[in-house]
């Protein structure tokens, strides 16, 4: 949805992904201020703010976003962000878990009051 004025967060998400992208910063915020984007100047300070500690590095592997180019989901350091969906994540937690409870064996396992042939 498309607001005039973004809060704290989107104006992190889209500073993460103009960074990621590698979008001139400068030419970014000319953008800002033609659209109107920030309602105060302390609005435009955070984005000036969130470049600087972007290429710091403070926040390279805090905060990811869609590269274009490479078409996939990278952190602010270039190295891919992985996803693994909640559903995944449980069952690959109880399959860890029964595979450390109960290691397999490979003895056959017999009743012994069936006669052996």
């Amino acid at each position: 949805m498309w607001t005039r004025h973004i809060k704290h967060w989107q104006r992190i998400l889209v500073a993460a992904l103009i960074f990621s992208n590698g979008l001139n910063p400068i030419i970014f915020m000319e953008w800002v201020d033609l659209m109107n984007l920030c309602r105060d100047q302390a609005a435009r300070r955070h984005f000036t703010a969130l470049f600087r500690l972007f290429e710091r590095g403070e926040y390279s592997r805090a905060v990811y976003a869609f590269d274009m180019t490479n078409g996939r989901y990278e952190y602010l350091d270039g190295s891919p962000a992985y996803y693994t969906n909640r559903s995944q994540r449980t069952t690959q937690t109880k399959n860890d878990e029964m595979n450390t409870t109960a290691p397999h064996t490979t003895e056959r396992i017999t009743d012994e009051t069936t006669p052996q042939n």
